[in-house]
């Protein structure tokens, strides 16, 4: 939860957004959401896309912060020795940094 405050407002997102989608019965529901619910919405749909945060950045931004997301990544690697990634520089995925 930490990381996705510090990030609200980096990620390019609409506002207001309509949902439709069915319930567990199959039922139609369509929803209206406007402002951090709407954010909230599409960010947790992207992680269902697998979508990552950076990849919604303005690229202006990303280029900004690029440096400190790969050093985050260097970071949990070195702490995490052989867990999978997605780096930011790539978008491909990485079990060991000396790879």
């Amino acid at each position: 939860m930490l990381g996705m405050i510090l990030t609200v407002g980096i990620a390019q997102r609409s506002t207001g957004i309509k949902v439709k989608a069915r319930d567990v019965n199959g039922a139609k529901v369509e929803l209206k959401l406007n402002g951090l619910a709407a954010r909230i919405f599409q960010h947790e749909f992207d992680h269902l896309q697998g979508v990552l945060f950076f990849e919604r950045m303005a690229p202006d931004i990303r280029a900004e912060l690029l440096p400190r997301l790969v050093q985050w990544e260097e970071e949990f690697l070195k702490d995490n020795p052989g867990v999978p990634i997605q780096r930011v520089t790539t978008s491909s995925t990485e079990s060991d940094a000396n790879e």
